[in-house]
């Protein structure tokens, strides 16, 4: 990752396999950011405008004809204008920021444990370390619409527990989305774990040297390796904002200790610190010899797919992994993230 001196938004970004790309950086007025990517001059690149007829659901209505323009992150990057021309046909624009009373940016309130922002009132708390799947917002015109009620399962302290989320959303009579409030979520049930469900943790088997755990672990496992580059692009250009040293991506201990780590929440579909195979962090370094004075890790089990920024926004939401990866004591992070099942199991560990 490099700025470049001519454009101060602008960061060029060399991908391992060598691909070279371009992104403008955009914060708004409410602290919310995105990376978009524009060519090697800074200009927008070329994009396919809806339908006049077409109101997309990530355009949120400002004032008269004009739009705010949200990222899978729900962070404004753009603004668009509908017009009706004399034959009665309406048509998407680019347009400039509407000056108008308060911030022309819609209020976004981030959840604390999940990476998509969701206008809401007032925001919503979630017990710590819980993962929530939301079922996509479906766009309606009718006043009000209330999506099927969501569940999902956690497996956490040897119980498999069922949670459930309904999400209502409301519309004006142009289509235009006013409002959203989610229920949830609630515990619907709590099952113990039996042998029978084939997932019980063997501390036995655990490998004597940190080299042939992550051996045995990566058996059969993808590592979506280009996806946690871009987690690290997008911290690295947070620390920046923040005057410290980019973080370098570790090939040593802390990224060993992370793919384990991830290996083992895909295996035994859970999302804790505290790990039914290897404890908690500090354990697994006493464990294997490690010395550190501050170890400090992150994970979460996300409903797949997730962008790099939803990832990195929702360890930036929680002041305790914010301090960590913000801190100027570490010069290396690693970062490891497995698909399973439908699901990003995603940890970080950070040491000294």
């Amino acid at each position: 990752m490099k700025p470049l001196k001519d454009l101060k938004t602008s960061i060029k970004v060399t991908y391992e396999n060598g691909d070279v790309k371009y992104y403008r950086y955009i914060r708004n007025e409410d602290d919310t950011f995105a990376f978009v990517e524009v060519d090697e001059n800074g200009n927008d690149i070329a994009e396919n405008l809806p339908e006049g007829e077409i109101i997309p659901d990530n355009y949120i209505h400002l004032t008269d004809n004009v739009y705010a323009v949200t990222n899978d992150n729900g962070v404004v990057i753009d603004y668009k204008e509908r017009s009706l021309d004399s034959k009665g046909n309406y048509s998407w624009s680019k347009a400039l920021k509407p000056n108008i009373t308060g911030s022309a940016t819609p209020i976004i309130s981030y959840n604390a444990h999940s990476p998509t922002p969701i206008p809401t009132q007032p925001p919503i708390t979630i017990p710590d370390k819980l993962s929530i799947q939301e079922t996509p917002a479906i766009p309606e015109r009718s006043p009000m619409h209330t999506n099927p009620p969501n569940g999902n399962n956690e497996t956490s302290d040897g119980y498999i527990i069922t949670y459930i989320t309904t999400i209502t959303k409301k519309f004006d009579s142009q289509g235009n989305l006013l409002s959203t409030k989610k229920d949830g979520p609630t515990e619907l049930s709590r099952t113990p774990l039996t042998d029978s469900d084939n997932n019980t943790p063997d501390k036995s088997k655990i490998a004597s040297t940190l080299n042939a755990e992550v051996a045995k672990m990566s058996v059969g496992v993808s590592f979506k390796n280009e996806l946690a580059n871009q987690v690290l692009v997008s911290l690295n250009a947070e620390r920046a904002a923040a005057g410290a040293a980019p973080l370098q991506m570790s090939s040593g201990e802390a990224y060993q200790l992370a793919q384990v780590r991830a290996s083992a929440m895909a295996m035994y579909d859970y999302s804790d610190y505290n790990s039914p195979l290897y404890g908690s962090l500090s354990d697994m370094l006493s464990m294997y010899g490690i010395n550190c004075s501050a170890p400090s890790e992150n994970n979460w089990r996300a409903s797949a797919p997730r962008t790099a920024n939803a990832i990195h926004a929702r360890f930036m939401s929680m002041d305790g992994s914010k301090q960590a990866r913000i801190s100027s004591n570490y010069t290396n992070i690693g970062i490891a993230i497995v698909e399973k099942n439908g699901y990003y199991y995603i940890c970080e560990v950070l040491i000294n």
